[in-house]
């Protein structure tokens, strides 16, 4: 959902993204992130990097873009993505939005002017 919120953010007013993985050129050296090199590439790599920058939603974001409202969810009990990564993708989406515009003038302009939200549950 990520990819889709950053590549075509004109698709959707919001995105339920649980347990994201914004961060693909650092993914592999989170928790269980280096078994995954096979499937989403090995950013160490330059080749590889360039590639993999271009679908990365933490390296996509941009300033002052309209994009849906997302709301963010993880678990503590995922022993894949730590609840850490899903917390500083918040952060970092946050702080791009507030560092752009605060409006801007667009048919959907309303998306990013709501709140976003991350909630993290024991239970999941």
């Amino acid at each position: 959902m990520g990819a889709i919120m950053t590549q075509r953010p004109d698709l959707y007013a919001a995105v339920n993204i649980g347990v994201p993985l914004f961060d693909m050129l650092r993914y592999h050296k989170l928790l269980a992130g280096a078994s995954w090199i096979g499937e989403y590439g090995n950013p160490d790599i330059p080749e590889e990097r360039a590639y993999i920058e271009k679908y990365s939603p933490y390296q996509q974001l941009s300033e002052g873009k309209d994009y849906p409202t997302p709301f963010f969810y993880t678990s503590t009990k995922d022993d894949r993505v730590h609840p850490g990564s899903s917390s500083a993708t918040t952060f970092c989406t946050t702080k791009t939005l507030k560092a752009g515009t605060a409006a801007p003038q667009t048919r959907n302009s309303w998306r990013t002017a709501l709140p976003w939200s991350l909630r993290i549950s024991p239970k999941c």
